[in-house]
């Protein structure tokens, strides 16, 4: 079961993910950034109008992989 999470910590939006990956052909799995993650977080930051979260960056943590991205 795959699960996310979203939140905001100094000023980062963070997108936290535990999915499997995409597939490689020789079988292993690896992380990806995929268009509606992107798609995701762009419309966070766009909504927040008043600035209320003065969110300054983004980011995804692949839990599976220990990977961020910001």
């Amino acid at each position: 079961m795959n699960a996310d999470v979203d939140l905001i910590a100094a000023g980062l939006l963070l997108e936290l993910k535990t999915g499997l990956g995409s597939m490689r052909r020789d079988g292993r799995r690896r992380s990806s950034l995929e268009a509606p993650t992107i798609m995701q977080l762009l419309g966070y930051v766009l909504l927040d109008f008043p600035d209320e979260f003065a969110i300054k960056a983004v980011g995804v943590y692949n839990a599976r992989y220990a990977h961020l991205t910001t």
